[in-house]
């Protein structure tokens, strides 16, 4: 195997990795599986909504126990979720990516728009997330 074929290789399995990382997250909420949900973060990541969404119990969670707590709160409420995540698109330089991706999410008054940007890592267990942005399009407080 030439040396850019095995670049492609791990190219390509990176991105079904990271591919599969933002999926389960779809899955995890819907699901309302919190070990699944919970596995995809490093302990110190951050899952950022607009700072306006505070007092609804988002904003800037950070730390894996400020994120489960958020999720615990949203199954708690009962509230079925629906996400579907297209558009997405990667850059992986080592142990480290970026990502972008679309959303339509339901579970609020109305199915929402989202725009997820992302930084993956690799660790134990494979990618997870470092950090997750979420921004909201047409509606009030997102639905995580």
């Amino acid at each position: 195997m030439s040396e850019p074929a095995g670049q492609l290789s791990h190219y390509v399995n990176d991105r079904f990795a990271i591919q599969q990382l933002v999926f389960s997250y779809n899955h995890a909420i819907d699901d309302r599986d919190e070990a699944l949900f919970a596995s995809l973060w490093v302990p110190g990541a951050g899952w950022h909504f607009p700072l306006d969404t505070a007092s609804a119990g988002l904003g800037h969670l950070d730390g894996i126990d400020a994120i489960m707590e958020s999720f615990r709160r949203s199954r708690r409420s009962g509230r079925q979720t629906h996400h579907v995540t297209s558009n997405l698109v990667v850059a992986v330089e080592g142990d480290r990516a970026t990502g972008r991706s679309k959303a339509i999410t339901s579970g609020r008054v109305r199915p929402s728009l989202a725009v997820y940007d992302d930084v993956y890592v690799r660790a134990e267990g494979g990618w997870k997330f470092q950090l997750r942005q979420v921004t909201p399009h047409l509606h009030g407080v997102p639905t995580p």
